[in-house]
């Protein structure tokens, strides 16, 4: 994930971009989980749903792999999502978000540091310090940053 040739900033990240099908409507910085329900005989995972409650369901806020919405789209639309990079993302302050905390995903497809026991799937670049916005991020919702946020 990181570029094989660092800028003046010290780590680039590569970003990693696709096009799914978004499962239900999508708002941009919205965050998905691939559904791993929809997989095709040759492996592909084609589409995005919403992130359910922690289970051992794959597409749930603990486990799944996630993607960030790049743009808006209706429920059946094809949407680019970016999987992993730098990204601007949807966010919960309630539990206040400060830079460089390890996020997680919740039900509603923002990032948070309320849920401990959830996958880190993003290092805040920027502060929230209550209600709900936008931010930039670090995002990795492939294999997120060593596991859950506490």
């Amino acid at each position: 994930m990181l570029s094989p040739i660092a800028g003046q900033n010290g780590l680039e990240f590569l970003t990693q971009d696709c096009i799914m099908e978004a499962e239900t409507a999508v708002a941009v910085g919205e965050v998905m989980a691939v559904d791993i329900s929809q997989i095709t005989a040759a492996g592909g995972l084609p589409a995005m749903d919403e992130p359910v409650a922690a289970a051992d369901d794959a597409d749930s806020v603990d486990t799944g792999i996630f993607g960030v919405a790049l743009e808006a789209g209706a429920a059946g639309e094809k949407v680019r999502f970016r999987f992993a990079g730098v990204v601007d993302v949807l966010a919960a302050g309630s539990a206040g978000l400060t830079v460089g905390a390890l996020l997680s995903v919740n039900v509603s497809g923002q990032v948070t540091a309320g849920a401990a026991a959830n996958k880190a799937v993003a290092i805040a670049c920027e502060a929230l310090s209550s209600g709900t916005g936008t931010i930039k991020v670090v995002f990795n919702g492939l294999a997120g940053f060593g596991g859950p946020t506490a």
